[in-house]
C-alpha cells in the first residue's frame, strides 16, 4: 500500500475535460475541477496492482455526473435545495467562544435569498495580519475600533455659572503650560468627569479627548486634570450672547453646548457598536476551500478573531494590523460595494455551504452554485423572491406561476 505519485495523479486529471478543445470559460472551470480532484488524491492509498483500475472508476464516475444538454438544472437545484431546507432549525445561535449572537439556519438562508440589505445580526468578521496567538495581544488593534462619544464614556456631568467656579491646582498648571490659555470671568464650565476604567479600554487619555474638543469647537477652553480623577472643565465664553441673564446663558450652555460636546465622537469606527474575541480553528473557518497562496502560507492553525456587532467593512479593512484578505462582512450589499459581484456571487457560496453544514444536512455544491449563478448573473445581487422575478427577463408564465 502506498500514496500515489504526482505523474499517476497527474496522469488522471488530465482525462478530466469535457471536450478535446476547451474554451476560455471551460478551462477555467475544468481547471477547479482538477484543482479539487489532485488535493483529494494526494491522501488516496492504494495497491499498485489496483491503479489502472482505480483510474477508470474515477473517470467513469466524472463522465457519468455530466448533464445531457438541455437538462432542466434548475429546477433539479431547487428541489435539491428546497425540500432539507425545510428542516433548518428557527433558532439563533451563540457563536462557539463568544458571546456574539449568529443567525442560522432558515433565518439567514432567507436573508440571502432575499438579499436584505439589513441583517438582523450585522456583523463584520475580523482577521489580524500579526499579534493574534493571545488574546491579550489584539488590545493595541481592537481598543478603538468600537464606536464611541464622550457621553458613553461619563460618569456625570455638571454645568457650572460664572463666577461661582472655583480653580483647582491643576488648572495653573495646564495654564501655565499654554501661554494662549486664559480664563475670563464670563466663562462658564461644563465639567466632564469620566469613568477611568471606560478611558483604559478604549486607550484614551484626557489630553486627548480635551484636544479633540477644542479642535472641534474653537471657542471652547478645555483644561484636564490628571488621570486618576477623570476630569476635564470646558471653558465657553457667553459674553456674546445678546440677552447676557443668567437664564438666557444657562439654558444656552444646557441645551446648545452641553448636548453638542457630550455627542462628540472620541474614538472608533462609525457603525461599530461592540466587539467579541473568539479563538478558531482553521478547518472551523475554510474546511477544504482552495486559497490563494499568498493567503494560505499567513494562516495559523489557531488564532483569535474578532466578530463585531455593526458593519463598516471598508474602513475596518483600512485599520492597522487588519488583514484585509480574509476579513469579511456578513452584508451582501457592502460585499457587493467594495469588492463587487464575483466576490459576492463567492459569498453566498459559502454563506449557503455554512449554512447547510450546521444544519447537518448534505446538497450537493453544485446546485448551490446554480442558484448563487442565477442571483448574481445580471451584475447585481438579485433576489430569488417575487421581487427578483417581476424585475428579470423571465416569461410572463414564469412571473404568473410565482406567488401571484
Amino acid at each position: 500500500m502506498r500514496k500515489l505519485t504526482s505523474i499517476e495523479i497527474k496522469s488522471i486529471t488530465d482525462e478530466i475535460k469535457y471536450s478535446n478543445n476547451h474554451n476560455i470559460i471551460q478551462e477555467h472551470l475544468i481547471g477547479i475541477q482538477r484543482k479539487k480532484l489532485t488535493v483529494e488524491l494526494e491522501s488516496v492509498v492504494i495497491k499498485p496492482l489496483k491503479f489502472d483500475e482505480f483510474k477508470r472508476k474515477i473517470i467513469k464516475s466524472f463522465f457519468t455526473s455530466l448533464l445531457s444538454p438541455g437538462e432542466a438544472v434548475g429546477v433539479v437545484a431547487a428541489q435539491s435545495i428546497s425540500e432539507p431546507t425545510t428542516q433548518m432549525t428557527l433558532n439563533t445561535f451563540h457563536s462557539a467562544g463568544s458571546n456574539k449572537n449568529v443567525t442560522l439556519g432558515f433565518p439567514r438562508a432567507s436573508e440571502l435569498l432575499n438579499v436584505t440589505k439589513s441583517p438582523s445580526e450585522p456583523m463584520v468578521t475580523i482577521f489580524f495580519q500579526d499579534s493574534n496567538d493571545h488574546v491579550g495581544d489584539l488590545h493595541k488593534y481592537t481598543d478603538r475600533l468600537v464606536e464611541s462619544d464622550i457621553e458613553n464614556l461619563l460618569i456625570k456631568f455638571e454645568i457650572i455659572p460664572k463666577k461661582k467656579f472655583k480653580k483647582e491646582w491643576w488648572h495653573n498648571f495646564i495654564i501655565a503650560q499654554k501661554s494662549h490659555l486664559t480664563i475670563g470671568l464670563d466663562d462658564w464650565v461644563l465639567r466632564l468627569k469620566f469613568d477611568c476604567k471606560k478611558l483604559y479600554e478604549h486607550n484614551l487619555t484626557l489630553r486627548e479627548i480635551a484636544e479633540k474638543i477644542d479642535e472641534k469647537y474653537e471657542d471652547s477652553k478645555s483644561i484636564y486634570s490628571p488621570l486618576n480623577m477623570g476630569i476635564i472643565d470646558v471653558f465657553i465664553n457667553c459674553a456674546e450672547i445678546e440677552n447676557e441673564t443668567s437664564s438666557v446663558e444657562e439654558a444656552y450652555m444646557k441645551n446648545i453646548i452641553s448636548p453638542n460636546i457630550r455627542g462628540l465622537k472620541i474614538c472608533g469606527i462609525q457603525g461599530i457598536a461592540d466587539i467579541y474575541n473568539r479563538k478558531i480553528h482553521t478547518k472551523e473557518i475554510y474546511d477544504e476551500y482552495p486559497l490563494k497562496e499568498h493567503i494560505k502560507k499567513n494562516i495559523k492553525e489557531e488564532e483569535w478573531i474578532v466578530e463585531t456587532d455593526g458593519i463598516n467593512l471598508a474602513e475596518v479593512i483600512i485599520s492597522p494590523g487588519v488583514d484585509r484578505f480574509r476579513t469579511i462582512s456578513n452584508d451582501i450589499w457592502e460585499i457587493y460595494n467594495i469588492f463587487g459581484i464575483e466576490a459576492t456571487r463567492t459569498y453566498l457560496i459559502l454563506e449557503f455551504t455554512k449554512i447547510i453544514k450546521s444544519n447537518g444536512i448534505s446538497i450537493n455544491p453544485v446546485h448551490l452554485e446554480v442558484l448563487c449563478s442565477k442571483m448574481t448573473y445580471t451584475g447585481a445581487p438579485r433576489a430569488i423572491a417575487r421581487f427578483g422575478v417581476e424585475t428579470s427577463q423571465n416569461g410572463p408564465l414564469t412571473r404568473a406561476t410565482l406567488k401571484k
